[in-house]
């Protein structure tokens, strides 16, 4: 979920505004980008550390129940579980979006500041930075929604004629 709470006040007095809403949004992404990096990571490491060690406490758990059977079914679970839920909620791709929406607002905000391309010529460079960095937010909101798990997935009648 894009949620950007960043608190700033625009006005057209006051030129460090625009870039104290860019920073602010960069910020936020660059946080949310962190996050789901780091996610997918422990995530990741856990369903192999959980893969490999299963059958290992099967071939060599012995007799021992818990060793030979309750622990290897455990950890076969839990990779299970997780492997779905990396599938569904798109750690990998969510880091993608917040990423890529950091990286264009650090550029646009590199282009205000040395004032090239459409800086360089506009009558207010600052709400020019304001307004793209807005559509950058709303762009990244977008693809966000676009991978949304949908509820209604298993309500959808099938295409197949019975």
């Amino acid at each position: 979920m894009v949620t950007l709470n960043v608190e700033y006040t625009m006005s057209t007095e006051n030129t460090e505004d625009a870039v104290a809403y860019a920073k602010g949004i960069c910020s936020g992404f660059e946080k949310k980008a962190d996050k789901k990096k780091n996610s997918s990571k422990l995530l990741f490491t856990i369903i192999l550390t959980s893969s490999l060690l299963a059958p290992l406490f099967i071939a060599y758990g012995g007799t021992c129940k818990l060793t030979a059977q309750i622990i290897p079914s455990v950890l076969s679970v839990l990779a299970a579980g997780l492997s779905s839920w990396v599938q569904i909620r798109n750690p990998q791709k969510l880091w993608s979006i917040y990423r890529s929406a950091q990286r264009l607002i650090e550029d646009e905000m590199t282009k205000y500041r040395f004032r090239v391309d459409d800086y360089q010529t506009s009558s207010d460079p600052n709400q020019l930075l304001a307004k793209r960095v807005a559509e950058v937010a709303l762009h990244a909101h977008d693809e966000w929604t676009a991978i949304v798990p949908n509820p209604n997935f298993s309500s959808t009648p099938p295409t197949i004629p019975k």
